[in-house]
Formats: structure tokens, C-alpha cells, sequence
């Protein structure tokens, strides 16, 4: 559920997220009784595509999680140093600890009980997500502030807690009808659809850009790299891109369709694109 969220929020089909292994492979001999912390962290890397059903999806994760036991004793330094990327191959990391939450570590000896109160840890990645088994399965979010807001971490937990629901569901499912909205999201789309609000429809649209036009000629009203579009020749260009329809036979309230490249200097043609 971690790796289809990130790449939905990321837009990606493929994306990578640090793991932790214990470091205690289930056939090395007493490795239980073994003392010493021999975790380790290792990237997993996992592909979401939008077409790939769900059977297929989780398939892929737990070939790709076993794999990765094969070198789960390799330092994750000497890993990013032979990556391009380096330290910033992955920045959020999942802990799926065999310890179960706080809330019920505790030993009965007699009449005396002993219970963990607090359990402070943190990581150098800008997210964290600790899960811990238990009655119920509960998950914890340890986040950079400075890297990742409080409403955007928000965001991601409820979207996360939807995504696990959804995945309750026939195998054959495509990933790309998984819904990971919450609640929350799905009122607040239906009260955008809803919307009363009084405006006015005079002056029409057209007018009230032309009027922008002629108070701020020279102002930016679009960016896209190290480019810049004015008001201006955002006009002139549009005025070329009627012209230009209207003589291949467009004409009001028809709808048209434009396929144009999604290059800056495509956005809104000018003259020569209908000279040709």
C-alpha cells in the first residue's frame, strides 16, 4: 500500500522506498538468541503501474522483498555509494517492526508489571512510517517538518488508511481503480460540485481579459522554465489561434480538438504553425 501511494502522490509508476530488514534470516541457527542489533536498511524498489492488477502487483513486491534477503547484510552505505543518486536514492523509509505497539509491551513477574512508557526514535529520511503488529495494526508517522508539512502529512495518512481499505478486494482488480480517497476528499468534491456562489456573467470572459490585457500588457501571466508568456502575446497569439481555426472551418459554440506537443512554444501557437 506504501509503494501505490507514493506513486500515485508522486506521479510515477515505479518508485523506491528505504525498508528495514532484522538482519536475522529465519535459517541461520538460533538467530533469536543472537545478541546485538544487526538491522539493516535497503531500498526496495516497486512498480505501480496503472494497469497492473492487484494479484499481479503484490506478487511482485513479495518476489522482489525476498530477493532482497540475498543482501540484506549489505551496508546501505557501500550501496549508495555505487548509485548515481547516492544519499538521496530514496527518502522515506517503512519499519515493520516484530514488536508489537507500545501500549502492550509489558511483563507480568508476580504481583510486579513492567511496561515501556515511551519509545523516542528518529531517522535522518524526511518520512518515517512504523508499523506495529499487535490486536489491531497500528501506524506511526515520523516526519521532517521542514520537508513535509503538517497538512501534507494529513493528506498522506488518511489516503494511506483509504488505500488499505481498498485493497480489501477481488485480485483481478486493476490498480488505477483502487480509490485512495478518503472520506474528507470525497465530500469535499462533492461540495466543490455544489457550489452556489452569486457571479456575475457581465462582463463575458473575453472582455474581462482584454481589459487585463490593456492594463498590464507587460505582466507574466505564464512561466514554464526558463521561458515567460505576457499578456500581451498571450493575446496576440490567441487572436492567431481563432484566425487560424475559423479558417479550417470552426465556428462558434462547436466544440474543437487541439493536438498539440506540451513544448512552451506549443502552448499557445503563433502565426507561423498555420502557415504551413
Amino acid at each position: 500500500a506504501w509503494g501505490l501511494l507514493l506513486a500515485r502522490h508522486n506521479n510515477q509508476s515505479e518508485v523506491m522506498f528505504g525498508v528495514t530488514s532484522s538482519g536475522r534470516p529465519g535459517d541461520l541457527p538460533d538467530a533469536g538468541h543472537m545478541l546485538g542489533v544487526f538491522i539493516n536498511t535497503l531500498p526496495l524498489r516497486v512498480q505501480a503501474a496503472p494497469d497492473l492488477t492487484l494479484a499481479d502487483y503484490l506478487h511482485q513486491v513479495q518476489s522482489t522483498s525476498v530477493a532482497m534477503r540475498e543482501h540484506e547484510h549489505t551496508p546501505l552505505a557501500d550501496i549508495l555509494q555505487q548509485h548515481p543518486r547516492g544519499a538521496g536514492l530514496f527518502d522515506t523509509l517503512l519499519v515493520f517492526q516484530n514488536l508489537p505497539a507500545l501500549s502492550e509491551r509489558q511483563l507480568q513477574s508476580g504481583d510486579l508489571t513492567l511496561k515501556v512508557l515511551d519509545n523516542l526514535e528518529q531517522t535522518s529520511y524526511g518520512l518515517t512510517v512504523e508499523v506495529l503488529p499487535g490486536r489491531c495494526l497500528e501506524v506511526l508517522f515520523s516526519a521532517d517538518a521542514q520537508r513535509l508539512a503538517q497538512p501534507a502529512l494529513q493528506t498522506l495518512i488518511e489516503h494511506l488508511h483509504a488505500l488499505l481499505i481498498a485493497l480489501d478486494t477481488a485480485p483481478d482488480t486493476r490498480l488505477e481503480q483502487l480509490s485512495s480517497h478518503s472520506a474528507h476528499d470525497h465530500q469535499r468534491l462533492l461540495d466543490w460540485g455544489t457550489h452556489t456562489g452569486a457571479y456575475s456573467l457581465e462582463p463575458c470572459w473575453e472582455q474581462r481579459v482584454a481589459a487585463q490585457v490593456a492594463a498590464h500588457p507587460q505582466r507574466v501571466v505564464a512561466r514554464c522554465g526558463e521561458h515567460s508568456l505576457t499578456y500581451a502575446a498571450l493575446w496576440q497569439r490567441s487572436q492567431a489561434l481563432a484566425c487560424g481555426l475559423q479558417a479550417m472551418g470552426a465556428v462558434p459554440d462547436q466544440p474543437v480538438v487541439a493536438a498539440r506537443g506540451t513544448q512552451y512554444r506549443m502552448a499557445v501557437p503563433d502565426r507561423r504553425h498555420f502557415a504551413r
